[in-house]
């Protein structure tokens, strides 16, 4: 079997996370899963890879799923709402298993890459609890950290899913929703990596995309790789990533631009942050 580490990357949607994973995805020796915890609903409806054929059809996943069903890799009923405080999740006989297939899925894909960093960008907490607890030495754990306007002004629009079809959209979620969320998942990912002792990165979003260069050196540093100027040129149509944000499918190529983020020094930023445990 391979020796690899899983960097999963968290805890909150609408924070980047597609972009530092595709990102990360440029360098040698790394392979992207992307948002893995939907891979039962892709197997099912063999939705698009970042590949831009479906799952089904794509140059890796095939070999990968074979002798995988959709039923053996689909969150179990109630354990996909978010655990929010700083424990461990306590697992029934369902979820063991859900956990057993999905540490070999992963197992799979690290044999089939080759890659010695893999790459979980489903950001959930509920997932990264329930993975570390299985195989703590194997998790480094980034805290991709946006500011909580912005998150908030997104997750409020809805945005298309290409990858599953042409009409369909995500769900908006409100203000008051979003920030709450925001807080707690902060909150409790930072507790629960510190007390299991999972390795874990703050990133900020906002110095990610005004000091690209800089900030992926230091990432790379921390999950154990060599920093390579391809990731500065976000390519996807040779990546096999699910699920994400829908510009992976739009262009074949883009460049990290400077976020236009502008309520990071505002109260509401400040005092979110400042409840969260995070530091500015």
């Amino acid at each position: 079997m391979v020796d690899y580490t899983l960097v999963y990357i968290g805890p909150i949607g609408f924070s980047g996370s597609t972009l530092l994973d595709v990102a990360l995805a440029q360098g040698d020796d790394v392979f992207s899963m992307g948002e893995v915890f939907q891979i039962a609903e892709w197997m099912r409806e063999n939705h698009l890879c970042t590949c831009r054929k479906p799952i089904g059809e794509c140059a890796f996943w095939p070999g990968v799923l074979k002798d995988i069903t959709p039923n053996a890799l689909a969150t179990p009923a109630g354990i996909g709402r978010e655990d929010l405080r700083a424990r461990t999740i306590s697992t029934d006989e369902e979820t063991s298993r859900y956990v057993a297939a999905h540490w070999d899925l992963i197992d799979r894909v690290a044999e089939a890459s080759g890659a010695r960093l893999i790459i979980d960008g489903s950001k959930h907490l509920w997932r990264l609890k329930l993975l570390a607890d299985a195989r703590p030495d194997k998790i480094k754990f980034i805290q991709l950290c946006r500011d909580p306007l912005a998150v908030m002004q997104s997750a409020k629009i809805p945005k298309a899913r290409l990858a599953v079809s042409s009409t369909a959209m995500t769900k908006p979620s409100s203000g008051l929703r979003t920030l709450t969320k925001w807080i707690l998942s902060h909150r409790a990912a930072r507790q629960f990596a510190d007390q299991n002792r999972i390795p874990r990165l703050s990133v900020s979003y906002d110095r990610l995309t005004h000091e690209p260069e800089k900030s992926l050196s230091a990432i790379c540093d921390w999950i154990g790789m060599s920093y390579d100027p391809a990731m500065l040129t976000l390519k996807t149509p040779d990546l096999h990533n699910i699920a994400g944000s829908r510009w992976r499918l739009t262009k074949d190529q883009s460049t990290i631009s400077p976020a236009s983020d502008t309520g990071r020094n505002s109260l509401i930023s400040k005092t979110a942050t400042a409840l969260a445990g995070l530091s500015r």
